[in-house]
């Protein structure tokens, strides 16, 4: 498929989701090489989108913002549309299959098109239930699993182990009739950059199968990411899930750890987005009065204007809602100043 017709796709396309679907198969077929000769203004333009906000990486390792005009989107480098609000049923305290699905199965309808299915949550077969029950096309959602190895040490035991719980995640997913994921994760690295490349030995062969389309990590620092990143023989994470919030570092830390995942063509993605002290939901809470918006909608707005993405999770289901509901305002140069104090 070459650009004309990418454009038509996207141009046929109806509303935002449609829009990514059509883009993100459009760029998979226009194949490595003609990719890799696009810049990521080069990409929108031939399928007639908007001027991306932001460029990150090289021009072979395509992560641009603007989907439609909008950031409710990044595509990774491989091509993959990622949304930037992605729901998470993980939270130990609401575990269960039964209660995974009901909230899965809102979360769809109050617009989440991206979710992170952990493992450690016990309920990833509640979860695929409620995607089943949606009417939503499989390939208008973005779906990551996760593989929780962490700690373990050697090269072979680590492929082992990693291996058998790539295994389980599609076990417990086919009970709602999903049979690839669009992202597999390790929860946490290895005990070393061995074992850490044992672990990466199983997700290369989950890929080579067609049961991912893409991999990524959670929790890995700079060293340990360069540790897959060095190796050309292997493919690099596109996703990097860190504990993130207005509260986790320091000004300067925390545009840095966006900064250096970015120059490695990965993007970051905030778990606990919203686990912040009293005295900071406060403020958040009185800056959010300004704009019409709660004080959760002001702290995931500020990772997003930090240029990461999130996931979040609720057993409200307002909640769930207000958690998507970021994307038609912006923070202020001096409001990002406060919140990052």
């Amino acid at each position: 498929m070459g650009p004309r017709r990418c454009r038509s796709a996207a141009l046929a396309a109806s509303g935002v989701v449609a829009l990514a679907g059509a883009l993100s198969r459009c760029w998979a077929q226009l194949g490595e090489g003609r990719r890799a000769s696009l810049t990521a203004a080069g990409a929108a333009t031939a399928v007639g989108l908007s001027q991306p906000q932001k460029v990150f990486g090289a021009p072979a390792q395509e992560i641009f913002d603007s989907v439609g005009g909008s950031e409710q989107s990044v595509v990774l480098k491989n091509g993959l549309i990622f949304p930037k609000a992605s729901f998470g049923p993980q939270a130990y305290s609401f575990n269960g299959d039964g209660k995974a699905r009901e909230l899965t199965q809102a979360a769809v309808l109050k617009g989440y098109r991206n979710f992170f299915s952990s493992v450690d949550a016990h309920n990833q077969r509640g979860f695929a239930q409620g995607i089943q029950d949606s009417a939503i096309a499989r390939q208008d959602l973005f779906i990551c699993g996760s593989v929780d190895t962490k700690g373990v040490k050697g090269f072979d035991k680590a492929y082992r182990e990693t291996k058998k719980g790539c295994d389980e995640n599609l076990q417990a997913f086919a009970a709602g009739g999903i049979d690839y994921v669009d992202m597999i994760m390790l929860d946490y690295p290895a005990a070393d950059c061995d074992s850490i490349k044992g672990q990466w030995k199983a997700f290369e062969e989950m890929l080579a199968a067609g049961k991912t389309r893409s991999l990524g990590v959670s929790n890995f620092g700079l060293t340990q990411l360069d540790c897959i990143l060095k190796d050309p023989s292997l493919t690099p994470p596109a996703v990097n899930q860190l504990r993130y919030n207005a509260e986790a570092y320091d000004p300067a830390t925390a545009a840095a750890i966006v900064a250096e995942n970015r120059k490695r063509g990965v993007a970051v993605q905030a778990w606990s987005p919203l686990r912040v002290s009293d005295r900071k939901k406060k403020l958040a809470e009185e800056i959010g009065k300004a704009y019409g918006k709660t004080f959760a909608q002001v702290l995931l707005r500020w990772i997003i204007q930090m240029g990461a993405t999130y996931t979040t999770q609720s057993s409200k289901i307002d909640r769930l809602g207000e958690n998507v509901d970021i994307f038609d305002f912006a923070l202020s140069d001096s409001d990002m100043q406060r919140l990052s104090a």
